[in-house]
């Protein structure tokens, strides 16, 4: 038997990261001009050591193995990075991450170490960067500088944790029960942590509890090689306005003995329950049994049981009305397990708000192609504009939750909820084919892959026949300025950009544009 002898990894040396792409990665260049893509953490001005992972033909991906020295422009503070969790790809003779070599971290946050206003410079650039290609059409419509985040840490309402057996922690050997975050890159490796700065205090006392409680439980972790055993995510959601928490915790349950299962399942029911701090934050807890091999919270076949209270909480977005702008108007939301709901509370508030100052008055109906929940529509409705809200969304469950919050926010006799694929309901529902001619505002807020083709003939179609206003809503630039260059023509004219940061320390943006 001949064995194979690990192929030792390319290092390029010395390269300068000349800008910032798409989805937060450094552009570089070869000695022969091959562009270089660099994940990371790479930062403009930075000289650095990078580790080649994929060759194509015209680039080459890397990333970042040493740092030599940082651009001029990036004052480091140091002293800012609050996360012990956090990787220094350091300057010379200071402690970095390497690939593992001294130390480990969960890769996220990669932006702390900035200033805030030094990252919302960057994410410019890399919003800029996506629309490179229609920079004829944003030169015609002045991109106005970012709106904030409302809060720079502490901003995220839901956090999923891993389990892991696989781990890296301080030091190299196996821990057989830990619990936290995928290292980057490495699926198998799960980093241990005792909080994430990312949460709310009150959800990160709640994680440390419920770590605690589960660790005592007897209950092995999941073996991401062997697909066995026991405990796999534990999802967290927090209703910032309302102080509801919603627990999701994922299991498995393959090839377990049944009465052992069964006994040590008990055992943590009962301990769930009796803990009194855990009695009093938690509105709702539910299990879900996953026993497929993705490593997902819930696989196609996976079965959801209520543990403890109704197995959903509630939400509230709080917005000026249009007609008194000193009183906020309250818009409540149910929050089930795997409905979508903004991720940052007091983010989507400034987002629809922004949202709302660049649309203008809204007197007619609003039609919400990828309407989630209803929190877009609904937001609009209750702050005073538009008349009714019909909304296409093609996940069952959240038009459920849509058509509720509707109810609950005295909105049902204004709204029309439908699941279903937005590119084959706009031409086949009758009853928004009826109310097309009263649309005074579509709104479209799609994935990051952006518009279906259908979707796109269809709003320029729809333009043809009857004047109204496009609001698009984006977490990928690059998608959106390529449907707005499809759009943009005899019929749609781009009114107003406005990019949005609701993700601190991150590389993703949210975008703003109308049309008319």
């Amino acid at each position: 038997m001949v064995r194979r002898t690990k192929r030792k990894p390319k290092i390029i040396q010395n390269i300068t990261i000349e800008k910032m792409g798409h989805g937060g990665v450094g552009i570089a260049r070869q000695s022969d001009g091959r562009k270089i893509i660099v994940s990371w953490g790479a930062l403009p001005g930075m000289v650095a050591d990078v580790m080649v992972f994929k060759q194509k033909k015209d680039f080459v991906e890397a990333k970042l193995y040493h740092v030599h020295s940082y651009g001029e422009e990036f004052t480091l503070d140091r002293d800012a990075v609050r996360c012990p969790h956090y990787v220094f790809h350091a300057e010379d003779g200071l402690e970095h991450d390497g690939m593992g070599e001294n130390k480990v971290g969960c890769g996220g946050c990669k932006r702390q170490i900035l200033r805030y206003e030094k990252q919302l410079l960057l994410k410019h650039a890399i919003v800029k960067d996506s629309f490179r290609h229609i920079r004829d059409l944003i030169e015609k419509v002045w991109m106005k500088p970012f709106v904030p985040a409302p809060e720079q840490f502490g901003y995220r309402n839901k956090i999923e944790y891993s389990f892991g057996k696989y781990i890296t922690n301080e030091s190299p050997e196996q821990h057989h029960w830990q619990m936290g975050f995928h290292k980057q890159w490495q699926f198998s490796k799960v980093i241990d942590v005792d909080q994430c700065y990312l949460v709310s205090d009150e959800s990160k006392k709640l994680y440390r509890t419920l770590k605690e409680v589960l660790r005592t439980s007897g209950l092995p972790v999941y073996d991401q090689k062997t697909h066995q055993w026991f405990l796999r995510h534990l999802v967290v959601r927090e209703g910032r306005n309302t102080g509801h928490f919603l627990v999701n915790l994922s299991v498995s349950e393959k090839q377990l003995e049944e009465l052992w299962l069964e006994k040590k399942r008990e055992e943590f029911k009962e301990q769930l329950l009796k803990d009194k701090y855990l009695q009093e934050t938690v509105t709702s807890f539910v299990v879900t049994v996953n026993n497929g091999l993705a490593d997902i919270v819930k696989g196609e076949d996976a079965t959801t049981y209520v543990l403890r209270g109704e197995g959903t909480m509630y939400e509230k977005l709080l917005f000026p009305k249009e007609s008194d702008k000193e009183h906020l108007t309250e818009v409540s939301f149910r929050v089930s397990p795997f409905s979508f709901f903004q991720t940052n509370t007091f983010g989507a508030q400034r987002l629809f708000q922004t949202a709302m100052d660049a649309v203008g008055q809204i007197e007619g109906d609003i039609l919400d192609l990828y309407c989630g929940t209803g929190s877009i529509g609904l937001s609009f409705l209750k702050a005073g504009k538009g008349e009714r809200v019909m909304g296409i969304e093609i996940v069952p469950d959240a038009i459920i939750d849509a058509v509720w919050n509707a109810k609950v926010n005295g909105l049902e006799e204004k709204s029309y909820f439908v699941a279903g694929k937005a590119e084959e309901l706009i031409e086949k529902d009758q009853y928004i084919a009826e109310n097309l001619d009263k649309v005074e505002l579509v709104v479209v807020d799609p994935p990051r892959d952006g518009l279906h083709k259908k979707v796109v003939e269809f709003l320029i179609n729809l333009k043809r026949e009857r004047d109204f206003k496009l609001l698009y809503i984006s977490c990928n630039p690059v998608t959106m300025a390529r449907d707005i260059q499809l759009l943009e023509g005899d019929h749609y004219k781009l009114r107003s950009l406005q990019p949005v940061d609701m993700f601190p320390h991150t590389h993703h943006v949210e975008m703003v544009g109308v049309l008319s």
